[in-house]
């Protein structure tokens, strides 16, 4: 029996990609998978996303790989 649910939140770029690739295949889908009245929400949550990566983007290239 489970009594909770657990978010697993990736830990890198690739593990984000995944999720966001799965999310994407799930919109496809049509509101059998994600209803039409979670889709602000999503598109909410995405606004961010493209936000922060535009702060990002200032970033690209100043600074070295980790190697």
């Amino acid at each position: 029996m489970v009594d909770r649910e657990v978010l697993v939140v990736p830990g890198d770029g690739p593990g984000w990609a995944e999720h966001l690739g799965v999310l994407a295949r799930h919109l496809a889908q049509g509101p059998r998978v994600v209803a039409d009245y979670d889709l602000d929400a999503v598109a909410d949550a995405l606004g961010q996303v493209v936000d922060a990566l535009a702060v990002r983007e200032q970033w690209r290239g100043r600074f070295e790989p980790w190697e």
